[in-house]
């Protein structure tokens, strides 16, 4: 029988098929993988839309791999008051690229 969280990421994988590159539940935490050009977009999904409401980013961390090609991983952290429940965002990027600020959504990321 599958976890209420695997079918919550199997349904935002749905609503976002061209943002989310996948999800994986893992120690009771769900967590999206996303394009680094799209994590404006799913951010604000995220916060608004009425099933999810994660309008509190707890945490914002980044993690520099310097062998990989895409060297550094960005963790978002986020908590959904409404629904009790947490949830993280991992993208990847490299050195030569930018990552849109978050700090609109979130001014806890400044």
């Amino acid at each position: 029988m599958k976890n209420i969280s695997v079918y919550f990421g199997e349904s935002l994988v749905t609503k976002l098929p061209k943002y989310i590159k996948s999800f994986v539940y893992a120690n009771g935490e769900l967590t999206l993988n996303v394009d680094f050009c799209h994590i404006s977009k799913v951010l604000f999904f995220i916060k608004n839309h009425s099933t999810t409401q994660y309008k509190v980013l707890i945490d914002m961390t980044a993690v520099d791999y310097p062998d990989k090609d895409f060297r550094f991983e960005v963790v978002y952290s986020l908590l959904s008051v409404r629904f009790n429940s947490r949830l993280r965002i991992k993208t990847v990027i490299n050195e030569l690229e930018t990552l849109e600020s978050s700090t609109s959504l979130y001014p806890s990321a400044n």
